[in-house]
């Protein structure tokens, strides 16, 4: 596998922004090498770097995180990820192997997919376009039922503008 060195931040034309979360990277392939994907690589080395990160950098449609971080799990900060970003894809990279921590993961709906080290590079980086696909899913849908929401609110609005011209007005203030 090819090592990652590790820098505070990498990019190359951005498909999809990713922030790998490892104290230790190492992936299949460089972020820029002929026949890898493009993505915006951002790399850092604990939780709480990968927290503000997220916080001023954010949103990332994909957070790969080690399951072993200094001080902390990956599981934890994954579990944070899902409740604070949520359509922000997840995927565990472990090179212990750790089954049960991952189905369970899995199984809440806290993790996309679950790599183990030394990963192949066709499975990394179709992991990565698999999880910024489901990401952008994820805003499609928010987006269309938002649209959706407002659309059905307007149509009831302007119904009860035709049945009661007095409730028009607090009705479209209420809107």
């Amino acid at each position: 596998p090819f090592q990652i060195t590790a820098r505070a931040s990498m990019s190359c034309p951005a498909k999809a922004r990713v922030l790998l979360v490892d104290d230790d990277p190492v992936v299949s392939s460089g972020p820029c090498e002929d026949g890898a994907p493009s993505f915006a690589l951002v790399i850092v080395s604990s939780r709480d770097e990968g927290l503000e990160r997220l916080e001023k950098e954010g949103p990332f449609a994909v957070i790969v995180a080690s399951d072993r971080l200094p001080g902390d799990s990956g599981e934890e900060l994954l579990g944070e990820v899902a409740e604070r970003y949520p359509e922000t894809s997840r995927v565990m990279l472990t090179a212990q192997g750790h089954l049960e921590s991952a189905v369970g993961q899995v199984n809440r709906g806290s993790l996309f997919r679950f790599l183990t080290k030394p990963c192949e590079p066709a499975l990394f980086w179709q992991a990565l376009r698999d999880a910024a696909e489901q990401y952008r899913l994820r805003l499609a849908e928010r987006d269309l039922l938002r649209s959706t929401v407002q659309g059905v609110v307007e149509v009831l609005v302007e119904v009860m503008a035709i049945n009661n011209p007095a409730a028009f007005g607090r009705s479209r203030r209420v809107q």
